[in-house]
């Protein structure tokens, strides 16, 4: 094999080789002193029946990353003809492959042994990055004082068009290069008839790429989170770091049951934001959130202003991605509630507007204590960092450039891409020596004591379009529903014996009066907690809200599910939507909408208490059972009941020390690396070995006679350099480019 020096020297004179030659050097330098040059060859192992092999590809798409990447993997390889020797010879190669050759490699990529493997080796131990993973600047640190590792998981779309293809019968079948790669689905913003998928998961603190997997159309989230998981389990091993203590994010698309039971069964822990807001439906759920105490979020102050509340647990089932039900096993996830207001009644970006706030549900598994509410928001949002090193990548790699249209080579020229951003990563911070300590935590302020004041939100403008004003279909809502009276007894209600004729004054015309006069500690209601339709199903209270004109509604809807396989429905609704649920608005009065809190927090109360009636109408009578002359086996006890999916959060005050995010920037350590190599020149004299030639013709023994498969070694030696490399590193000032690892190498 050959022999490489490299010597650092002073700038004399203006050298042959482009200037962006010198990154390269200096990745294959730090390469060397781990000890992963003499790994790779038998990492990337892809098989081929001879040529160039994995070595090779490495080192095409290293060069290629760190090259200006003008024209593309083809105009990369022309204009790197001239000294594609010595820049082959860098590492311990002959030359470079041509264009045609890299996409042979790319095309075989799918025989590459263990890619999951691979790509984790590449982009963690490969990268030489396990003090940069480790440094207590990139992590974020919790309320106890604790410090964790945090991950980025998001999958990313890249669409394609497709143009029309010329027919005819002097023509052959039309085919499509895109066919493997590519697949209808949901492009969301980009243009294009077909795209595929790849799904990144990055560290947060460090802005290392960890595994890159590509799917045709949308990818699987439950499979692909599931080999990210993996990923963090193997990578927190090798770095010494403590799973219990590693978090990965990820957004709404994974907000169900299997991608959380994916990343937890690998012990590290999750945060989503839940795909359905469905929770925000249960009547319990709403008379907590009425009563719970609001934390300010801590944010840039750029958007909205968001306050968080605890919300309790809820279980998810492994197999289904709606939210279990109760007869569905599954994991009790905690779950954080966060609120602004809404100011047009309308809803933007996820979540769900009720009573004039936009409200969104994230789930996760990590302790209240460590990490409060707000703080559990404040720490979701952080995801916008792998936006920012999206852009970046765009910008410096081939991340979204399609280099291979087999999905095994996509897949492989991605990430080494994203190896050699890593690389990168890893110089920017060894060339600054050390990188200094991390500043003292803050102390937590006392939090405050008592329910925060609540947001007017009467003030506020209310939409043009009402989401259910009274209208055309609403008109006869007397002949389809009946009142609800409430009782002396607080909290006991029944239906109403006296039918309610279509000629009476109908609900909508009856205001209901103000509660402002009830005080406790039993009040009366006078304003119904429900309406029950023709079905006999009781529509509980649902919000209080100015609809059209700015006049004040009192809104009652169906609970969820209920409507769709309801006999009467046809004599109810006109809409041949199945999810629809009735909703009536009902008239109310200036004092209950200043009295809004007080009045959801009592009716919805009594709402919970309200059970929906398991047997229509028109049921059927249950036919009585023969009697029996058999004597009578002692029954079985009842199994226990199902446990409620949804329980109120536990009281667990935060730690002592403010949360707080990763304190290092990479952005400004990156910009100080590149600042260096604009100082710097590289030299390469390649003095090589003489090797005896072969003729083709003649047998070299009986593995060439018979044709056999060839060795690893033996393939390996197609384009091995034997001799001497002399590389000359020259700098502006004379000082070291990598002075960390030029000291370890001493």
């Amino acid at each position: 094999m050959a022999t490489i020096r490299t010597r650092v020297t002073q700038l004399k004179k203006s050298l042959a080789l482009p200037q962006w030659t010198v990154e390269p050097v200096a990745m294959v330098e730090l390469l060397k002193l781990h000890g992963v040059s003499k790994s790779l060859p038998e990492r990337l192992r892809i098989q081929r029946e001879g040529g160039y092999g994995g070595e090779d590809l490495a080192m095409t798409g290293l060069l290629y990353n760190c090259s200006p990447k003008d024209a593309g993997i083809k105009g990369f390889c022309k204009e790197a003809r001239p000294y594609s020797v010595r820049l082959a010879a860098l590492f311990g190669r002959k030359r470079l492959p041509a264009s045609a050759s890299v996409s042979r490699l790319l095309a075989a990529s799918d025989r590459l042994q263990d890619p999951d493997d691979v790509a984790t080796w590449l982009l963690s131990e490969g990268s030489c990055c396990r003090d940069l993973l480790a440094d207590p600047l990139t992590q974020s640190l919790d309320t106890n004082g604790f410090y964790w590792s945090v991950f980025d998981f998001d999958p990313s779309v890249d669409a394609l068009r497709q143009r029309a293809l010329p027919e005819g019968d002097d023509l052959p079948p039309p085919m499509r290069r895109a066919r493997k790669l590519c697949a209808p689905g949901y492009s969301g913003r980009h243009r294009g008839e077909v795209q595929y998928s790849t799904a990144f998961l990055s560290h947060a603190g460090s802005s290392l790429w960890l595994q890159a997997t590509v799917s045709a159309g949308n990818t699987h989230f439950a499979e692909a989170v599931g080999v990210a998981a993996k990923t963090v389990a193997k990578v927190t091993d090798w770095a010494g770091l403590d799973r219990q203590f590693s978090l990965m994010r990820f957004d709404g698309a994974g907000g169900h049951g299997p991608a959380m039971a994916a990343v937890a069964g690998q012990g590290v822990h999750f945060l989503a934001r839940l795909a359905s807001c469905v929770v925000l439906e249960d009547p319990q759920v709403q008379a907590w959130l009425a009563s719970a105490i609001w934390r300010e979020v801590t944010d840039s102050g750029s958007g909205p202003r968001r306050h968080a509340t605890e919300l309790g647990t809820w279980v998810v089932s492994a197999d289904a991605y709606a939210l279990s039900t109760p007869e569905q096993p599954g994991q009790r996830v905690r779950l954080v509630a966060s609120r602004f207001v809404s100011s047009d009644g309308k809803k933007h970006g996820a979540g769900k507007v009720m009573d004039g706030f936009q409200y969104e549900v994230f789930a996760t598994d990590i302790d209240a204590a460590a990490w409060p509410a707000a703080d559990t928001v404040t720490l979701y949002y952080g995801r916008c960092g792998q936006e920012n090193l999206f852009g970046r990548a765009s910008k410096d790699l081939s991340l979204g450039q399609v280099s291979s249209y087999e999905p095994a080579g996509q897949r492989l020229m991605t990430v080494l891409a994203m190896w050699t951003s890593n690389l990168r990563s890893v110089l920017a911070a060894a060339s600054v020596g050390d990188l200094g300590a991390r500043p003292s935590p803050t102390t937590r302020p006392p939090e405050p004591t008592g329910v925060l004041p609540s947001i007017d939100v009467a003030s506020i403008e209310p939409p043009n379009e009402p989401a259910c004003a009274p209208s055309a279909s609403n008109e006869d809502a007397a002949s389809i529903v009946e009142p609800i009276e409430v009782t002396e007894d607080f909290g006991q209600v029944s239906p109403s014996v006296t039918a309610v004729a279509t000629d009476a004054p109908s609900a909508a015309d009856t205001p209901p009066p103000s509660l402002s006069a009830q005080t406790p500690p039993q009040p009366t209601l006078a304003m119904a907690v429900a309406l029950v339709c023709i079905a006999g199903i009781a529509l509980p209270l649902h919000g209080l809200r100015r609809l059209v004109g700015g006049k004040p509604y009192a809104i009652y809807r169906a609970p969820a599910g209920i409507c769709g396989p309801c006999p009467k429905r046809a004599q109810c609704i006109r809409s041949n939507q199945l999810k629809y649920r009735k909703e009536i608005a009902i008239a109310a009065t200036e004092q209950d909408i200043l009295d809004r809190d007080r009045i959801l927090s009592e009716i919805r109360a009594l709402g919970s208490t309200l059970a929906t009636p398991t047997a229509r109408p028109d049921a059927a009578q249950k036919r009585p059972s023969k009697p029996n002359d058999a004597p009578q086996l002692p029954k079985p006890p009842p199994p226990p009941p199902p446990e409620p999916r949804w329980q109120p959060p536990k009281t667990k005050p935060g730690g002592p020390w403010l949360s707080e995010p990763s304190r290092l920037l990479v952005p400004v350590i990156l910009a100080e690396w590149k600042n260096k190599l604009q100082q710097s020149q590289v030299e390469i004299d390649v003095c090589a070995k003489a090797m005896p030639r072969t003729i083709p013709w003649i047998s070299q023994g009986a593995e060439h006679r018979q044709g056999r498969r060839q060795t690893w070694a033996t393939r390996r030696e197609f384009n091995a350099l034997h001799g001497t490399v002399n590389v000359n590193v020259a700098t502006a000032s004379g000082d070291e480019l990598w002075p960390k690892y030029q000291r370890k190498a001493a």
